[in-house]
């Protein structure tokens, strides 16, 4: 069972997510800003991160740099589902290391088939080692 961490300051995306990645057979993880995001990171030990830009406390571009940081996450799959879906945005997302970019409003099994694409490709978290 993989475990999937999703961080997003909206509780109904969250629980839309966490509702499909359970019944996909995925264990889940939640935080609703980028403190708890990078807590519960290092308590969970995700194997896939999905992660807002736009949060309280600390942005998803801070979480994503300091993941990219450390030999331990830096290769911790990220999938960034936000609300700026614009040119610059995604660009930068991509010079920040995401490993999908996925702009809001979305469609529920296109990140489905991502989790499931990246997970498949990452087959261990660089935790588990």
């Amino acid at each position: 069972m993989k475990t999937v961490l999703v961080v997003d300051d909206d509780v109904a995306v969250v629980e839309l997510l966490r509702a499909n990645l359970e019944m996909a057979g995925h264990r889940v993880a939640v935080a609703y800003d980028g403190v708890e995001a990078l807590a519960q990171i290092q308590a969970e030990r995700p194997d896939l991160v999905i992660l807002d830009i736009q949060m309280p406390r600390l942005s998803g571009w801070d979480v994503l740099r300091e993941l990219r940081r450390h030999a331990e996450t830096e290769t911790l799959p990220v999938i960034m589902l936000t609300i700026f879906g614009d040119r610059e945005s995604i660009t930068r997302g991509w010079r920040e290391g995401v490993d999908c970019y996925i702009p809001k409003p979305f469609k529920v099994e296109e990140v489905m088939a991502m989790v499931a694409r990246l997970l498949e490709v990452s087959e261990e978290s660089p935790f588990r080692s």
